[in-house]
């Protein structure tokens, strides 16, 4: 399945681009930048995104679902 299931399907590539090209937005902060760029990656993931926010999550804030014994 190609992206997020929408009124108007999403075209992998395309969404891939969005996500490189906002990178370089000149007027963009890195914030704004990466926040864009986490939302075109998603729906290029498509219908598995839940474990792409999981996996960022992890690589930015760490592994917050273990318990202390």
């Amino acid at each position: 399945m190609s992206g997020l299931p929408a009124s108007a399907e999403l075209i992998q590539q395309y969404e891939a681009m969005h996500a490189y090209a906002r990178s370089m937005y000149a007027e963009a902060t890195p914030l704004e930048s990466a926040i864009e760029a986490l939302r075109h990656t998603a729906q290029t993931y498509g219908m598995d995104y839940p474990e792409l926010f999981a996996r960022a999550r992890s690589d930015f804030f760490g592994d917050h679902t273990t318990r202390d014994p």
